[in-house]
């Protein structure tokens, strides 16, 4: 017996947005150098995504990475509106680090490198279908936000906090995924 999986590209647009906007941040920075243009890829990409989410969320509920009636994925009504928010917060954070960002003590590219991946999870996050890509979304969510904590340049402080925010989220995540070992275990399923 051969199991076939197909997979909706439709349904998997806003993650595809989302990491595009990573993936070009990253070589506009590379490429162009220039601060401003990075800055405006990377909200020009939130927008889209953001637009992209709304979109596909009004198509109706897509399901992808199916086995049987489970899916690892599924695109409905919540999914669209937890990844249009988490790419309108994405653009609202760019728009207020505007200042902190001229000043120089931040590199640019990163920081929008850095929050594109965030944005990432966030709108994998939304879709979930199953205990694995919940708990794969949330680790792109956060890892990327341990960094931008401690990413100003000569700061005591953001180094401090940013040890701290790991030591804390490692805790949480290893809390999280004996929760999720446990749930396996009672209900013999990873589909949410």
């Amino acid at each position: 017996m051969s199991l076939v999986q197909s997979v909706d590209n439709l349904a998997m647009l806003p993650a595809y947005l989302a990491a595009g906007t990573a993936v070009l941040v990253l070589l506009f920075d590379l490429l162009v150098a220039r601060p401003a243009v990075t800055v405006a890829v990377a909200a020009l990409g939130a927008a889209g995504t953001a637009a992209g989410a709304a979109l596909v969320g009004a198509a109706g509920e897509r399901r992808t990475f199916c086995v049987g009636a489970d899916c690892s994925w599924v695109w409905g009504g919540r999914a669209a509106l937890v990844g249009a928010v988490i790419a309108l917060l994405t653009l609202g954070v760019l728009a207020l680090s505007g200042p902190l960002l001229r000043a120089g003590r931040t590199p640019v590219g990163e920081y929008c490198f850095l929050l594109a991946c965030a944005m990432t999870g966030g709108v994998v996050l939304g879709a979930a279908g199953d205990l694995i890509t919940l708990i794969v979304a949330l680790e792109t969510l956060t890892l990327p936000l341990y960094v931008l904590v401690g990413l100003r340049r000569g700061s005591l402080a953001g180094a401090e906090a940013a040890v701290t925010f790991f030591v804390v989220s490692v805790v949480a995540t290893t809390v999280t995924l004996l929760g999720a070992a446990l749930l396996y275990a009672v209900a013999g399923t990873l589909h949410l």
